[in-house]
């Protein structure tokens, strides 16, 4: 299942941000679609995946998980969109550097307490 997100303004100016996924992206627009496609004499291009990229183009929207979170593997790491600073981010970064500075640390301080501990 895939999903998508869309970002617009609401009624006041606030940021709205909606989350569809596919089967509800067909149950809503497939059919409006097929008739816009029927009324301009577009037989053969008829078929779910058009419709969807057709709605991804039209709402401006983007692969995102099922939480709206916008990431994407580059050269096998992972990224994640940062609204704070609109830019996108490592994931990995926070996990890897604490397990290297303190992950190690923190092992070895425990198994040696427990070895002196068994003695």
């Amino acid at each position: 299942m895939k999903y998508y997100t869309i970002v617009f303004p609401g009624e006041y100016g606030q940021h709205v941000q909606e989350t569809w996924r596919t089967d509800q992206i067909l149950q809503s627009y497939y059919t409006y679609w097929v008739t816009k496609m029927i009324q301009n004499n577009n037989y053969v291009d008829i078929s779910e995946d058009l419709c969807i990229s057709d709605w991804i183009t039209t709402h401006w929207a983007m692969e995102t998980d099922e939480w709206g979170n916008k990431e994407f593997i580059y050269e096998g790491k992972r990224y994640r969109y940062d609204p704070d600073y609109d830019t996108f981010r490592r994931v990995d970064d926070e996990q890897e550097t604490r397990l290297s500075k303190y992950g190690w640390i923190v092992l070895v301080a425990i198994l040696g307490l427990w070895c002196l501990w068994l003695s």
